[in-house]
């Protein structure tokens, strides 16, 4: 019985971490493809944008 509640547990933790991980992967793709449309109309280059909007959107430090 105490084995069964473990693996349900821990089920459910895999289950948390996966749903994580998901929202924070679409959460980084809208913030770098909104940085990167930001960046190119502002008159960079689109290898500049790239790097910089993959680098910033990692760190969190863009939202919008």
């Amino acid at each position: 019985m105490a084995s069964t509640k473990f693996v349900a547990t821990l089920l459910v933790c895999v289950v948390i971490m996966v749903a994580s991980r998901i929202s924070n992967a679409e959460d980084q793709e809208q913030c770098f493809k909104n940085c990167e449309k930001i960046c190119v109309n502002g008159g960079n280059a689109h290898s500049f944008c790239v790097l910089k909007c993959e680098r910033e959107c990692r760190k969190g430090n863009l939202c919008s």
